[in-house]
């Protein structure tokens, strides 16, 4: 049987008392962390929504194969299309401007 020399653990002893403090301390910090990512996320949306510009908004993507299509969407008719090229692109914001 292999014997563990523990004056040499990273270990560290520590009473239930404190091990609870360190949790309840550690749930707060994750609860104030959450509390301020959603701030955050409220924040940007708002942000998003004043600041919405009438400009259409293209997305390079790529498909779980790799194979490149493009998002568009048109912030004024609310519409997203999938394009797979970018010629595709080019006629629907031709399209776009012209109607």
């Amino acid at each position: 049987m292999k014997s563990y020399d523990y004056s040499r653990s990273n270990y560290v002893l520590i009473s239930s008392k404190e091990l609870d403090t360190f949790i309840e301390d550690t749930q707060a910090r994750q609860r104030q962390f959450s509390l301020r990512r959603s701030f955050e996320r409220i924040w940007n949306l708002l942000l998003s929504a004043f600041a919405e510009s009438s400009e259409p908004k293209i997305y390079q993507k790529h498909d779980r194969d790799g194979n490149v299509y493009f998002k568009v969407y048109d912030p004024v008719t609310h519409q997203t299309e999938i394009l797979t090229t970018e010629q595709e692109v080019r006629v629907w914001l031709d399209q776009r401007y012209y109607q």
